[in-house]
């Protein structure tokens, strides 16, 4: 089985629906993927027991801000403001990517006056598992 490597023209985010369209503008994604783990002491052992509890996730996207009417980032500002879960994709290439679906924690949205395009980071919080998927 050959390795896969994933360059960073291939990634992108959507967000939505099943069909959901990519964020435009975004250029980096970080997906964390987290469990709990438990500790079992019991008198008498000199090493402590580990059992694995629950899991977890959560998703940094950055990009260049675009609100325009109907665009993606738009889109998730009115899911923030509603509290609104939404399906997140987190594509690795064209056919696999990370999916799960979130609430938007925060947004961040900056600008400076020395020319640069404003900038937004999206910090998501997972509710329920992120899977990988494979698609055809």
């Amino acid at each position: 089985m050959a390795n896969e490597i994933y360059p960073g023209l291939t990634g992108s985010i959507k967000a939505g629906a099943v069909t959901a369209a990519a964020i435009a503008h975004m250029n980096g994604w970080n997906l964390s993927l987290n469990r709990e783990i438990g500790e079992v002491i019991s008198f008498g052992v000199d090493y402590k027991e580990k059992t694995a509890g629950i899991k977890d996730w959560t998703a940094d996207c950055d990009g260049f801000a675009d609100f325009s009417t109907g665009g993606g980032q738009d889109a998730l500002v009115t899911a923030y403001e509603a509290g609104t879960p939404l399906l997140f994709q987190f594509y690795l290439n064209a056919t696999k990517y990370f999916e799960g679906t979130g609430i938007i924690e925060s947004l961040e949205i900056s600008q400076s006056a020395d020319g640069d395009a404003a900038e937004i980071s999206i910090s998501v919080a997972g509710s329920g598992g992120a899977t990988l998927e494979v698609g055809v």
